[in-house]
Protein backbone atom coordinates (compact mmCIF):
# COMPACT_ATOMS: atom_id res chain seq x y z
CA UNK A 1 0.00 0.00 0.00
CA UNK A 2 1.58 3.47 -1.29
CA UNK A 3 1.09 6.67 0.29
CA UNK A 4 -1.21 8.19 -1.74
CA UNK A 5 -3.75 5.23 -1.28
CA UNK A 6 -3.48 5.89 2.20
CA UNK A 7 -4.33 9.44 2.01
CA UNK A 8 -7.56 8.49 -0.41
CA UNK A 9 -8.58 5.83 1.88
CA UNK A 10 -8.32 8.61 5.31
CA UNK A 11 -10.15 11.02 2.74
CA UNK A 12 -13.23 8.24 2.37
CA UNK A 13 -13.15 7.76 5.86
CA UNK A 14 -13.48 11.37 6.64
CA UNK A 15 -16.53 12.18 4.21
CA UNK A 16 -18.42 8.37 5.45
CA UNK A 17 -18.20 10.57 8.87
CA UNK A 18 -18.84 13.81 7.60
CA UNK A 19 -22.62 12.23 6.42
CA UNK A 20 -23.50 10.98 9.71
CA UNK A 21 -23.10 14.50 11.08
CA UNK A 22 -25.70 17.17 12.33
CA UNK A 23 -25.68 20.30 11.16
CA UNK A 24 -24.13 23.33 13.69
CA UNK A 25 -27.38 24.97 15.21
CA UNK A 26 -27.95 21.19 16.26
CA UNK A 27 -25.85 21.86 19.35
CA UNK A 28 -27.89 24.59 21.04
CA UNK A 29 -30.93 22.12 20.50
CA UNK A 30 -28.50 19.45 22.15
CA UNK A 31 -27.35 22.03 24.91
CA UNK A 32 -31.11 22.99 25.93
CA UNK A 33 -32.20 18.96 26.34
CA UNK A 34 -29.37 18.54 28.61
CA UNK A 35 -30.24 21.50 30.94
CA UNK A 36 -33.54 20.96 30.39
CA UNK A 37 -33.04 17.23 31.92
CA UNK A 38 -30.31 18.22 34.00
CA UNK A 39 -33.05 20.72 36.01
CA UNK A 40 -35.75 18.26 36.17
CA UNK A 41 -33.20 15.34 37.69
CA UNK A 42 -32.49 17.95 40.24
CA UNK A 43 -35.75 19.37 40.89
CA UNK A 44 -37.17 15.44 40.86
CA UNK A 45 -34.28 14.43 43.19
CA UNK A 46 -35.38 17.35 46.08
CA UNK A 47 -39.14 16.99 45.86
CA UNK A 48 -41.02 15.16 43.33
CA UNK A 49 -39.05 11.91 44.06
CA UNK A 50 -40.89 9.91 41.00
CA UNK A 51 -38.88 7.12 39.54
CA UNK A 52 -40.32 7.98 35.84
CA UNK A 53 -39.12 11.22 35.77
CA UNK A 54 -35.57 10.35 36.82
CA UNK A 55 -35.74 7.55 34.37
CA UNK A 56 -36.64 10.17 31.48
CA UNK A 57 -34.41 12.79 33.04
CA UNK A 58 -31.26 10.63 32.60
CA UNK A 59 -32.95 9.55 28.69
CA UNK A 60 -32.65 13.31 27.83
CA UNK A 61 -29.52 13.63 29.21
CA UNK A 62 -27.98 10.78 26.71
CA UNK A 63 -29.88 12.16 24.23
CA UNK A 64 -28.63 15.87 24.30
CA UNK A 65 -24.83 14.75 25.33
CA UNK A 66 -25.32 12.87 21.62
CA UNK A 67 -26.59 15.34 19.93
CA UNK A 68 -24.26 17.39 20.66
CA UNK A 69 -21.34 14.91 19.98
CA UNK A 70 -22.65 14.30 16.58
CA UNK A 71 -23.37 18.16 15.48
CA UNK A 72 -20.70 20.00 13.35
CA UNK A 73 -17.81 22.45 14.67
CA UNK A 74 -18.30 25.87 12.62
CA UNK A 75 -14.78 25.10 11.46
CA UNK A 76 -14.21 21.38 10.57
CA UNK A 77 -10.58 20.08 9.75
CA UNK A 78 -8.97 17.59 9.44
CA UNK A 79 -7.62 17.57 12.80
CA UNK A 80 -11.62 18.00 14.48
CA UNK A 81 -12.16 15.16 12.38
CA UNK A 82 -9.38 12.63 13.50
CA UNK A 83 -10.01 14.07 17.39
CA UNK A 84 -13.88 12.85 16.90
CA UNK A 85 -12.92 9.61 15.27
CA UNK A 86 -10.45 8.43 18.11
CA UNK A 87 -13.11 9.57 20.54
CA UNK A 88 -15.38 7.32 19.21
CA UNK A 89 -13.53 4.65 18.80
CA UNK A 90 -12.43 4.77 22.58
CA UNK A 91 -16.08 5.29 23.77
CA UNK A 92 -16.81 2.14 21.90
CA UNK A 93 -13.94 -0.06 22.76
CA UNK A 94 -15.20 1.53 26.70
CA UNK A 95 -18.62 0.67 26.18
CA UNK A 96 -17.70 -2.77 24.76
CA UNK A 97 -15.30 -3.44 28.12
CA UNK A 98 -17.67 -2.26 30.31
CA UNK A 99 -20.44 -4.54 28.99
CA UNK A 100 -18.41 -7.10 29.20
CA UNK A 101 -16.95 -6.84 32.60
CA UNK A 102 -20.60 -5.64 33.78
CA UNK A 103 -21.59 -9.28 34.73
CA UNK A 104 -18.57 -10.27 36.55
CA UNK A 105 -18.97 -7.40 39.15
CA UNK A 106 -22.74 -8.01 39.31
CA UNK A 107 -21.82 -11.66 40.35
CA UNK A 108 -18.90 -10.68 42.32
CA UNK A 109 -20.84 -7.67 44.53
CA UNK A 110 -24.75 -9.57 44.48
Amino acid sequence: MNLKSIIECEAKGFEKLNKYQLPNHYKKIGIAILIISFISIFINGFSLNQPEVKIISKFGILIGLLIISISKELLEDELVIKLRMQSYTFAFIAAVGYSLMLPFINYLFD
